[in-house]
C-alpha cells in the first residue's frame, strides 16, 4: 500500500511539472511593429525565408537583452534584428526573451569582384 501511494504521489508530481519543462521555440527576423501599451512586438523573417511574420506578447518576466545589457521594450526600434525565444500559450506566442542581434555591416561582407 505504501509503495502504491508513493508511486501515485510521484506520478502526480511529474505530471504537474511537465508543463514547466516545455522547450522554448525561436524566431529570428526584423522588428516590423511595436506596441508598448499592448506589450507586443511583431517580427518578420528576412533572408532566404523572408515573408513569415509573427506577433509576440511579452511574458510578465520577459527579458530583453542586447549582449549583456538589459533593455526595455521602449528601447527597441522597428528594423532591428532580433531573436525571440517564445512559448505557445494557446493561440498566443508569448516572448520569454528577446535578444537584439548586431547588424552586419556592408564593409564586413567579402567582395565578389575578381582581381587579376
Amino acid at each position: 500500500m505504501r509503495s502504491k501511494t508513493a508511486l501515485a504521489v510521484m506520478g502526480a508530481y511529474i505530471l504537474a511539472a511537465a508543463p514547466m519543462a516545455r522547450a522554448a521555440e525561436h524566431f529570428t527576423g526584423d522588428i516590423s511593429q511595436l506596441d508598448a501599451k499592448a506589450k507586443t512586438v511583431a517580427v518578420k523573417e528576412h533572408g532566404m525565408k523572408a515573408g513569415k511574420e509573427m506577433t509576440f506578447a511579452l511574458a510578465p518576466d520577459a527579458k530583453i537583452m542586447q549582449g549583456a545589457k538589459a533593455k526595455a521594450l521602449t528601447d527597441l526600434r522597428v528594423g532591428e534584428q532580433v531573436k525571440v525565444s517564445y512559448a505557445n500559450q494557446g493561440a498566443t506566442h508569448q516572448a520569454e526573451r528577446i535578444d537584439v542581434l548586431p547588424r552586419k555591416s556592408a564593409k564586413a561582407m567579402p567582395s565578389k569582384t575578381k582581381t587579376r
